[in-house]
């Protein structure tokens, strides 16, 4: 019957909206020189086709909040290029032994719904690499082969967006602190209703 409250301050996302407001308020603009202008104008017809601004604030976005954001490019129906960001829990890259650390593969780990009224969901598994994507199915720890794909990028192409060095978040160095100031403003509210509730008992008066 104690208070229990509670309090979540913010200051994560206060952080994050700032840095990505600051970086990316501003889109991004392109320039080349007149022999390349054609080029650019086929670079920016791919990227108003994609939404290339929403698509950078989603990536400053992801960086700031997990140290590294992923996007993906494919072709779509009308074989148009495409690119999009990924969950970046979802994405291992793997990266080979060398001075350069090129990379090698990148894995994509993820679930999906197969039955919403039951709830089933299955796992899948996504192997990227130079010229083919990989695709296995999940379950009860089996990995099952479910088909090939290949691709025209002759790259990995998923594309890795580094908010620094380490790949830290912007607000990570201060979680605790945030986790702090959370418990210490729980406790004094709780202290308080506490006070309010309590009862004045007076014992042994006439």
């Amino acid at each position: 019957s104690k208070p229990n409250n509670k309090i979540v301050n913010p200051y994560a996302n206060y952080i994050t909206d700032t840095f990505v407001g600051f970086f990316m308020g501003e889109p991004v603009s392109y320039k080349s020189t007149k022999e390349n202008e054609d080029y650019l104008l086929k670079i920016q017809s791919i990227f108003n086709y994609n939404d290339e601004q929403e698509e950078n604030a989603e990536l400053a976005k992801d960086s700031s909040i997990y140290g590294a954001a992923y996007e993906l490019l494919y072709l779509d129906e009308d074989t148009q290029i495409r690119f999009k960001p990924l969950n970046p829990i979802e994405i291992i890259p793997i990266f080979d032994d060398t001075v350069e650390e090129n990379l090698e593969c990148c894995i994509r780990y993820y679930e999906i719904t197969t039955d919403i009224l039951n709830s089933q969901k299955e796992y899948r598994v996504e192997v990227y690499n130079k010229t083919e994507i990989k695709i296995y199915n999940y379950t009860n720890k089996v990995l099952s082969p479910m088909g090939v794909e290949f691709h025209q990028f002759k790259e990995v192409p998923i594309v890795i967006y580094q908010n620094n060095t380490e790949e830290m978040g912007d607000f990570e160095n201060v979680i605790s602190l945030i986790d702090s100031y959370d418990k210490l403003n729980s406790d004094s509210i709780n202290d308080f209703e506490a006070f309010v509730d309590c009862y004045m008992v007076l014992q042994g008066m006439e």
